[in-house]
């Protein structure tokens, strides 16, 4: 009799299991296509870079990524069996006025390489060209701290 309950419980909790897993497949494959689970996608963040830099007809933009490192947020609680994760990059613009900044994250976000947030992004006046010859210069140069988001399964890491 005891058996035959807890097979019974474990079939009606198989049951809950395939319906959470169609319920929320559709999200989980869009999530995976749009760069946010599975290994980081770096070639594709500085592809991503680069086309918003030129949709934009920029002055170009220089990088740097770190190591990949836990993702530390009070807001995020559980991930299940996966880990969130960050690397953090560091981009350096020339700007011809402060709203190409805006401008750059929404064409860089638009290109859906992957999950990015600004974590900070500081503008400084540069010097004005006086001579016309030089053709148009970049009157601000902005450096800006993203953070790139993925998740992954744990695979026995320590949970942040």
């Amino acid at each position: 009799q005891g058996a035959l309950q807890e097979a019974s419980k474990r079939l009606h909790k198989s049951g809950d299991e395939k319906d959470t897993i169609l319920r929320y497949r559709a999200a989980f494959l869009d999530l995976q296509q749009r760069g946010l689970i599975g290994e980081e996608q770096r070639i594709n963040w500085v592809d991503a870079l680069r086309a918003a830099s030129l949709q934009l007809k920029m002055f170009g933009v220089s990088y740097q990524i770190e190591a990949q490192q836990a993702f530390q947020s009070q807001a995020v609680t559980d991930t299940g069996p996966y880990r969130l994760r960050q690397s953090m990059m560091k981009i350096n613009m020339g700007l011809l006025h402060e709203e190409d900044l805006p401008r750059f994250m929404a064409a860089l976000a638009a290109q859906h390489a992957g999950f990015f947030m600004a974590r900070e992004c500081e503008m400084q006046r540069q010097g004005t060209a006086t001579n016309e010859s030089v053709g148009v210069q970049p009157h601000l140069g902005a450096e800006c701290s993203l953070a790139w988001l993925t998740m992954s399964e744990g695979k026995g890491e320590e949970r942040p």
